[in-house]
């Protein structure tokens, strides 16, 4: 084969390759016919954008595409805890968690992101990435990762919390306390011309609400809810007889 003909042989080898990629991609995706092609060309209106808006689920956020969400929770299988339905994705932004549960996971999570990238071009940053390992699972046991990682029995940090052993959770309250002092100390000069509704406002939104993201998933230590309410009560209090 001459080198033309071998140029465009290929050329065609690729794009049938590609769209056999898209096409695994888009299978669960629905189908719009062209009757449809007039509505979807108007503009976009307010109504529709407010009705889109709150018809998102609870919890979503854009970011990674769900074309490869879909194929990964499709293919792989994830793990069950104490008897409820099996999670395999966690995804919010563009943070993603998997859970795999043996090798063949691990090797389906494998075809999926190399199926996506060859059709996105988008890849993997294994270098922000962490596994933790749990369960019976030894280090030595563990199936291999892709990209290099390594598996870990200590912890990880998902969206700013930190899961895992004893030592990785406790991880999560040092200092809180300090924090929230040192918080409240910024005020404290303008506490004289602070009304008792400006106090309010600067415990509710300025300083408690750091803690709110972590007490949405964790217990905190005993004993430091209380602490840091007494205060809070002493700041909105102060100079007041």
């Amino acid at each position: 084969m001459d080198a033309p003909s071998s140029f465009f042989f290929n050329l065609e080898k690729q794009h049938n390759e590609r769209q056999q990629i898209l096409d695994i991609l888009l299978a669960d995706l629905p189908n719009l016919v062209l009757d449809n092609k007039d509505m979807l060309d108007l503009p976009l209106t307010l109504e529709e954008l407010k009705a889109a808006a709150f018809q998102m689920s609870l919890g979503r956020a854009p970011g990674i595409d769900e074309p490869l969400l879909g194929l990964i929770r499709k293919r792989v299988k994830g793990v069950s805890i104490q008897g409820l339905p099996c999670v395999s994705i966690s995804a919010y932004a563009d943070d993603v968690s998997v859970f795999v549960s043996n090798r063949v996971d691990v090797q389906e999570l494998e075809d999926c992101l190399q199926t996506y990238s060859a059709a996105s071009s988008a890849k993997v940053n294994w270098g922000k990435s962490g596994a933790l390992l749990g369960g019976p699972w030894s280090s030595t046991e563990a199936p291999r990762l892709p990209g290099g990682l390594l598996w870990n029995k200590t912890g990880l940090k998902v969206l700013g919390i930190h899961f895992g052993s004893a030592e990785a959770v406790r991880k999560n309250w040092e200092c809180a306390l300090m924090q929230i002092l040192e918080k409240l100390a910024k005020w404290t000069w303008l506490l004289s011309q602070l009304s008792y509704r400006g106090r309010v406002l600067i415990i509710n939104n300025l300083v408690a609400s750091t803690l709110w993201h972590r007490l949405a998933v964790l217990n905190a230590p005993p004993g430091l809810l209380a602490e840091i309410q007494r205060r809070l009560v002493a700041f909105f209090w102060s100079g007041q007889r």
